[in-house]
């Protein structure tokens, strides 16, 4: 009958076992895992294993567990060496202890295949002991072979895998043996689209990466891909262009009570504006792909992108304009003097925009454009010298939310302004985005 405290013992070692496989299998090796002091501490242990009256069983079974607690068969890494990637093939354990009088263990412990490796760590340590007036002596050979096995992982990713033309980013390659970093390697990179890569050689450091530099020139996706040793791997990035905006502005006035009446209000013009090279590219892109973008880094780029407002002034041109002034008595017809500017800006926040817009106050980014005519950019001269300065006829300003359908990239596209507010006053326009390609 097994006694209650030595089968607590077994149950114990049993579990420790068992939970100390679980850890070491497979684990990364990036430096030796038997170092000097380590094989030492086991020559030390053997010998106090022996004085304690151990049996050479046991002793020879819990330095085979001290040492598989450190490493074992299959796993991988660079094991300290600046040659390659390796994988743990045989693991070889020499145990000898002797006393004066007999030898207590000789034994050679072979764990994984018996196969001989040109590449192999050793380990080894003696003692020498005096125990009861007698010498005693031990000593001990750890001998890891290793089989060289490829590069496990070869990886390359882009800082900004969205640009606009003229933009610039990293690229970084990692070069891994398991978890464990390959310095000092030459990897090469290339390039299959429109931009350019600088430099197309270079090492990795000392934690397994090396960088390029990619620039940006006409709109499209370049595939930037880096080798190593037969083993490649890609990354995409796009470029988008940016835009010319051609605005086509209108207003008119007429009163339902006047509509007859000498002549009216009828106050109406036109107005064509042009803003060049707008960098609407990340204002757009989330219409440029099919991914759902929300959870990307790509996603939280626009979102910042948008917090910072972006204001663009142009002079446009009016024609066909007619103002009238009206005292009580008399209506005086007006011209324009001076040529309006137009104020575009991107990146307002649901803050900015008033509810007369119709847009809900959630707090989150809109998709939206905004154009005004800058306050006193045009005066209205009457035929009786009265001049006024940009009248509420000319303070003209409009919200405009990029279409949800797809955009495609370089290609023409409009909006057109929602249908005329109720009432007397109407204006409107549309707004042409033009691709601008670099050549």
């Amino acid at each position: 009958m097994i006694k209650k405290g030595k089968f607590l013992e077994f149950i114990i070692f049993f579990l420790a076992l068992i939970l100390n496989c679980l850890q070491v299998m497979g684990q990364p090796q990036c430096q030796n895992p038997i170092s000097e002091e380590y094989v030492n501490s086991l020559c030390e242990k053997m010998m106090s294993d022996f004085n304690n009256d151990l049996s050479p069983e046991k002793v020879k079974n819990q330095i085979k567990e001290a040492v598989l607690s450190v490493v074992n068969t299959g796993d991988q890494g660079t094991f300290g060496r600046a040659d390659g990637c390796y994988e743990a093939a045989r693991i070889q354990i020499n145990l000898f202890y002797e006393t004066e009088e007999k030898v207590m263990l000789d034994e050679l412990i072979n764990i994984g295949d018996h196969m001989n490796r040109p590449v192999v760590l050793v380990k080894s340590c003696q003692k020498r002991a005096m125990q009861n007036e007698e010498e005693h002596y031990a000593s001990l050979s750890v001998q890891i072979f290793l089989k060289e096995m490829p590069v496990t992982s070869l990886s390359i990713k882009a800082d900004k895998p969205l640009l606009s033309s003229g933009e610039t980013t990293d690229v970084e390659a990692e070069l891994l043996c398991g978890n464990c970093a390959l310095g000092e390697k030459i990897v090469t990179f290339s390039i299959q689209g429109p931009g350019e890569l600088n430099p197309l050689e270079q090492s990795t450091d000392s934690s397994g990466k090396a960088q390029t530099t990619y620039r940006a020139d006409e709109p499209g996706e370049a595939l930037v891909t880096v080798k190593y040793e037969g083993q490649s791997a890609s990354a995409s990035i796009n470029t988008l262009c940016s835009w010319d905006l051609e605005c086509h502005f209108f207003y008119k006035e007429h009163h339902p009570v006047y509509d007859d009446v000498k002549g009216n209000y009828n106050d109406r013009w036109q107005s064509d504006v042009r803003f060049e090279n707008v960098p609407l590219s990340k204002l757009v892109m989330l219409n440029l792909y099919d991914d759902d973008l929300e959870s990307t880094q790509n996603y939280i780029d626009y979102l910042e992108w948008m917090k910072t407002p972006k204001t663009f002034k142009s002079q446009g041109t009016f024609y066909g304009a007619n103002f009238t002034y009206y005292d009580g008595m008399d209506f005086f017809r007006g011209s324009a003097k001076g040529k309006p500017v137009w104020v575009l800006k991107i990146g307002m926040t649901a803050d900015d925009i008033t509810p007369a817009q119709d847009t809900p106050d959630d707090g989150e980014i809109k998709k939206v454009l905004y154009v005004s005519i800058e306050n006193k950019s045009v005066m209205i001269h009457f035929s009786e010298e009265v001049d006024f300065s940009t009248p509420y006829a000319l303070k003209f300003q409009r919200y405009i939310k990029i279409p949800e359908e797809k955009v495609l990239a370089g290609k023409e596209f409009s909006l057109e302004f929602e249908g005329p507010p109720e009432g007397y006053l109407i204006d409107g326009g549309e707004i042409t985005f033009i691709p601008r390609f670099v050549r």
